[in-house]
């Protein structure tokens, strides 16, 4: 489908988006390319009752002018021009909205621009094409700014890092430009961006270096083996089967089968209260007790403990769930 906009034509103005002063240019053209630009100058349609000719001739370009200026502007401005009776009211309406958003956005570049910094993640001709934009949209919505007040601002804006070179370029007598100014400062960026590079190298050997001892401490880490479970990569106070099996046994309020079992009775071994206190005892030749758990509910004031062992003793036989009785054998405990 042609475009209703540039019919008959070879110029085919750019539909109304945000650029209104560019737009009401390039518009007002193109109408009056078509003849029709007389209806908006000159508003008022010939009297029908005596110049009922030049009446329908104004009117017929009026329609047109009003259709063109619809097809001409984007969908989300057909509001304000919906139910315009003449092609002079819908140009005036789109005016009259677009002068207070240009306002409005005149401010906003003005504030952004004088304010302008440049981003760590820039490089040169990121950021001054980034205020050159913005300069290009303040002279589109009529407020143009000159090169060399642009140029103070972007300098204004540049890191500590070129503090040099921004003395001596805002210290110079004459109007600078880009060219000037980008050819000063590219070749700073260039030094700055090698030194950068050389203090990454530096950074990343070290990290390299760290990550490589912290791999074999993992490796040698996984070659442990738990004493309780016989799995590798944890030790036994680690465990999890061992707190998993001491959080069970634990549910039981009163006894608490314990793993018991003795080989002699003739060594040096700890007696502990049930308060706690230990005290050297010398332990005596007599019947030895082989048992393989014993009931913790019962055990009444005194354990013997031996200090090199991880078995140990006691005196009350109640204590043992099941157990041998196994005559003339002498006890010998761990540490002798």
């Amino acid at each position: 489908m042609a475009d209703p906009v540039g019919e008959g034509s070879t110029m085919k103005p750019d539909k109304l988006d945000r650029e209104y002063p560019t737009w009401s240019i390039t518009f007002r053209a193109f109408l009056t390319s078509k003849g029709l630009w007389t209806t908006l100058a000159n508003p008022e349609a010939p009297s029908q009752a005596e110049h009922p000719t030049e009446h329908a001739d104004w009117k017929e370009k009026d329609e047109k002018a009003l259709s063109l200026i619809i097809f001409g502007i984007k969908p989300h401005h057909l509001v304000t021009v919906s139910g315009s009776p003449s092609a002079k009211h819908a140009w005036d309406a789109l005016n009259a909205a677009f002068s207070s958003q240009t306002n409005a956005r005149r401010t906003q570049l003005t504030m952004e621009l004088t304010s302008i910094h440049k981003k760590a993640e820039e490089d040169l001709m990121m950021y001054t094409s980034r205020a050159k934009a913005m300069q290009a949209e303040l002279a589109s919505a009529g407020q143009p700014l000159d090169e060399n007040t642009v140029i103070l601002y972007v300098l204004l804006g540049l890191p500590e890092n070129f503090k040099m070179i921004k003395t001596v370029l805002l210290a110079a007598p004459q109007f600078l430009s880009w060219e000037s100014v980008l050819a000063a400062l590219l070749p700073i960026e260039a030094e700055l961006g090698e030194a950068t590079t050389k203090e990454e190298g530096v950074t990343a050997a070290a990290y390299q270096a760290s990550q490589a001892r912290t791999d074999a401490r993992r490796e040698r880490r996984r070659n442990i083996v738990c004493w309780n479970c016989n799995k590798r990569g944890h030790y036994q106070s680690e465990c999890r089967s061992a707190r998993a099996e001491e959080n069970k046994e634990g549910d039981a309020p009163d006894t608490k089968a314990v793993v018991f079992m003795a080989t002699g009775i003739m060594a040096t071994a700890g007696v502990a209260n049930a308060h706690g206190d230990v005290q050297t005892h010398e332990a005596h030749p007599g019947t030895a007790l082989v048992a393989s758990a014993m009931d913790q509910g019962v055990i009444d004031t005194r354990v013997y403990l031996d200090s090199g062992a991880s078995h140990h003793m006691v005196n009350n036989k109640d204590a043992f769930l099941n157990y041998q009785v196994i005559e003339d054998m002498h006890v010998v405990l761990a540490n002798g």
